[in-house]
């Protein structure tokens, strides 16, 4: 039993080295459970029947809320956990357990809305143990293969999808209960790397401009789920189609994606996309109810967008931790927390509104009065000068930190260059590097244990000395300062 154990181990090894994407391909059948399970194409029995797709994202939805909040709260309880495979293994079993109470709770079965809430409830909470699994996995590579590696799970997700729709009705069935579990089973194929447990125990400070982007990502998110759901409300059968062309149109989009993060080579991607990213819902949000299209490809188009911008956020999410060199549980689950709670309150809000029987131009003014609120959100809250200081700049270009020790190395040299420039002391030199970085005064006065007083003081001079008049000045010359290695054939 020992050898057949060991050959396992080395089969799956060997396995892993030929195949490094097979976890990552994990969330890729967790994103794909996702889109069976909100389209219904699995469960739903006909378009005239009470268990409709709305009821289980809702329940499903809020479950998954609260979990993310808990892990997040609680990841030093839960952070072992996690390293273990029983833990992905159980989630999935769990989730698996609530997609055949699902199926079992249909009215041709037991017909029995209790037990469809339980079953919601069940795949709420499995699932997002799965994705809490994950999150190790992007938070250790560097971020541009982090989000290469999302945008192949996100291509994975509507090709899986798409297999399943086009299966007879019993094998999409069975393909609806047995994904989590599959998903669990690529998720733990091989165990943590000695990376992926730095991200997962490694500590750091969350700053204020990362709970500001949390407040961003979820007023983006409910602007965008009240305006795809509630203005253009589908039966089952319709939402199945539009969901069928939404999946079309995110596997391209996400396969642009992978190929503009491949050939780009700017340190500042994520910041630079994050404007154009809003801008683009904000644009959905007043363009799209104007367009004269089919109300199906009007709410593809929104769920499309919608599924884009969540996976950006992840994206800096995983910026953010291989930044910080952990803290990946509170930052990804408080982030998807973020975005899923949008969601959640969106479609209260749509329900809501549905059910009082507002007309379509009362409804077209909420949407426009959201599409205000996320304009004042992009441009005052969480501006683009905010996520220029929450991404600092990375030079991708060199080894992971554990091949070469230090992956800031280009970046301080800038400093240390524009400091010898501008003829800063040592202290004024240190003090600009941190500044640069985004630290706030207080920040800076307990790393270096000095008062905030003398902080103001270095800044004043920093500033006098290098003619620049704000942080994100300084931030801007030091990353124009950043030598780029030269590109070899």
């Amino acid at each position: 039993m020992a050898l057949d154990s060991q050959r396992f181990k080395a089969a799956a090894k060997s396995v892993n080295k030929q195949l490094p994407i097979l976890p990552y391909l994990g969330l890729g059948l967790w994103m794909a459970w996702n889109i069976t399970a909100f389209s219904g194409v699995a469960w739903l029995e006909d378009i005239e029947n009470t268990w409709r797709a709305a009821d289980l994202f809702a329940v499903h939805l809020g479950t998954s809320v609260v979990t993310l909040v808990l892990i997040g709260i609680f990841h030093d309880k839960i952070e072992p956990l996690l390293a273990r495979a029983a833990t992905p293994l159980s989630g999935g079993l769990i989730a698996s357990l609530g997609a055949v109470v699902i199926i079992l709770a249909r009215p041709s079965m037991v017909g029995n809305q209790t037990l469809f809430f339980v079953g919601c409830i069940l795949t709420g909470f499995g699932t997002t143990v799965l994705f809490a699994r994950a999150v190790a996995l992007f938070g250790a590579l560097k971020p541009r293969s982090s989000f290469i590696y999302l945008c192949a799970a996100g291509l994975f997700g509507p090709v899986v999808f798409s297999l399943t729709r086009m299966a007879p009705g019993a094998f999409a069935t069975v393909m609806f209960a047995l994904l989590p579990l599959l998903s669990a089973g690529l998720l733990v194929f091989r165990p943590y790397s000695t990376a992926e447990l730095a991200v997962l125990s490694g500590k750091s400070r969350l700053t204020s401009q990362f709970w500001l982007f949390l407040v961003a990502l979820f007023i983006f998110s409910l602007a965008a789920q009240v305006m795809r759901n509630g203005l253009y409300p589908l039966p089952p059968a319709q939402s199945i189609i539009s969901t069928e062309h939404s999946a079309v149109v995110v596997f391209f989009i996400y396969a642009l994606l992978a190929l503009f993060a491949a050939t780009s080579d700017s340190p500042y991607g994520f910041a630079k996309l994050y404007r154009p990213a809003t801008l683009a819902i904000i644009a959905l949000l007043i363009v799209v109810p104007l367009i004269d299209i089919p109300v199906v490809i009007r709410v593809a188009l929104s769920s499309a967008a919608n599924d884009t911008f969540n996976v950006l956020a992840w994206g800096m999410l995983a910026y953010i931790v291989f930044q910080a060199q952990g803290n990946a549980l509170p930052v990804f689950c408080l982030g998807n927390a973020a975005l899923a709670g949008g969601s959640f309150v969106g479609s209260l809000i749509t329900g809501a509104l549905v059910e009082s029987g507002i007309s379509t131009n009362n409804f077209l003014v909420i949407c426009l009065a959201l599409a205000l609120v996320a304009i004042v959100v992009s441009l005052f809250i969480f501006p683009e000068n905010k996520m220029a200081e929450l991404l600092l700049p990375i030079d991708e270009s060199e080894p992971a930190q554990e091949e070469s020790g230090d992956r800031f190395a280009p970046w301080k040299a800038a400093c240390l260059e524009l400091a010898e420039r501008g003829g800063l002391t040592d202290r004024e030199a240190e003090i600009m590097a941190l500044l640069a970085r985004g630290k706030s005064t207080q920040q800076i006065a307990d790393e270096l244990v000095i008062s905030a007083y003398t902080v103001r003081a270095h800044t004043r001079n920093i500033y006098t000395k290098l003619d620049v008049h704000s942080r994100n000045e300084l931030a801007d010359l030091v990353g124009r300062n950043v030598k780029q290695p030269a590109r070899t054939e």
